[in-house]
């Protein structure tokens, strides 16, 4: 990604709706896990840390990212520990970590199996992987370019790469459901009518009374994720367990 995407992400993650509504979600469905005292968190691909501190009321954490300005980024914001690292090689020792955890990384990468293996690999015997990708390449945009993203998914391919990598699905549904027809409406329409530009999406334009709204009907869904399977969404989301 650009490094100057990289600072409006690390602006976003603080401010924008959509980052506070998933991170909404996300603590919720952490909550439900029923971790371990003192678990051991990784934030595969954290970019600029913006959920480091979430996941530190849940466990010990270290985050491992590629690009080295946005690991540095989230090493000065949250004083953490975060190494430079692939996803594909992260460095860190094998079987150490009772969850780990990609937002929105799997879609950046050629091909997902290298990955989930060293997920497999670093996760402890019954350890689980928290993990969540765009979703429907109908919705594909200039957001998806900017960002460098390979694809989006749909349930049935994403199940199949996790249980191609040795990973028992525990549960994986689309998310987001309130937000899909506006989002899809705009994004199919600048795709037919020409329009929009290769620009990450990450929802500061809204401000105000409309961005609290917009995030209270976006965490809204923290009460039946994980619980229900949602029919579609503008992203899935799901949980894996190691072996």
């Amino acid at each position: 990604m650009d490094p100057s995407e990289y600072t409006r992400m690390a602006e976003a993650e603080q401010h924008s709706w959509w980052f506070r509504g998933r991170r909404r979600v996300l603590d919720s469905v952490l909550g439900r896990l029923e971790l371990p005292p003192g678990a051991r968190i990784c934030d595969l691909g954290c970019g600029t840390g913006g959920n480091l501190p979430m996941l530190q009321a849940h466990g010990e954490v270290v985050g491992v990212e590629r690009d080295e300005s946005a690991a540095r980024m989230a090493r000065e914001s949250t004083g953490l520990d975060v190494r430079q690292g692939s996803a594909e090689a992260t460095g860190l020792p094998a079987h150490s970590f009772d969850l780990v955890c990609m937002f929105d990384v799997l879609e950046h990468l050629p091909a997902e199996g290298p990955a989930l293996a060293e997920v497999r690999r670093i996760l402890r015997p019954g350890g689980r992987l928290l993990l969540t990708v765009p979703a429907f390449m109908m919705l594909w945009s200039g957001h998806d370019v900017a960002l460098h993203h390979h694809r989006r998914y749909r349930r049935a391919g994403l199940a199949r790469e996790l249980l191609n990598a040795g990973l028992d699905l525990q549960w994986l549904s689309y998310y987001n459901i309130a937000l899909f027809p506006p989002v899809a409406v705009v994004r199919v329409g600048r795709r037919v009518l020409g329009g929009g530009s290769a620009r990450a999406d990450l929802g500061a334009g809204a401000q105000g009374l409309t961005a609290r709204v917009l995030e209270a009907v976006f965490a809204a869904e923290r009460h039946v994720v994980g619980r229900l399977p949602l029919p579609l969404g503008v992203s899935l989301i799901g949980v894996a367990r190691a072996p």
